[in-house]
């Protein structure tokens, strides 16, 4: 497994023996949300100001997101991505 980032209290994880679709796990107040790639909901527990926020993040991120998703299938290391920057808005 490989965490990707942190912000606003949301660490992002890529488990590299994880199954399709595309996905990405948010562990947030202890519970764990699973958004696909494509920014759709698989399991939620974000708050809705939170899961805007990480649709955004990726968006920006997104070809970096679909690497990750490929290189642990390869069984390469996960590579670590920017946080949320609101600045860049």
């Amino acid at each position: 497994m490989g965490e990707l980032t942190r912000f606003y209290g949301m660490i992002v994880w890529m488990y590299s023996d994880d199954h399709d679709p595309p996905h990405i796990h948010i562990i947030y107040s202890g519970k764990v949300s699973r958004i696909s790639l494509e920014g759709e909901i698989i399991e939620s527990y974000l708050p809705p100001g939170k899961l805007k926020i990480l649709r955004k993040w990726m968006e920006r991120h997104k070809e970096e997101l679909n690497l990750n998703w490929e290189r642990r299938k390869s069984g390469k290391k996960i590579i670590k991505i920017k946080p949320w920057n609101k600045n860049e808005d």
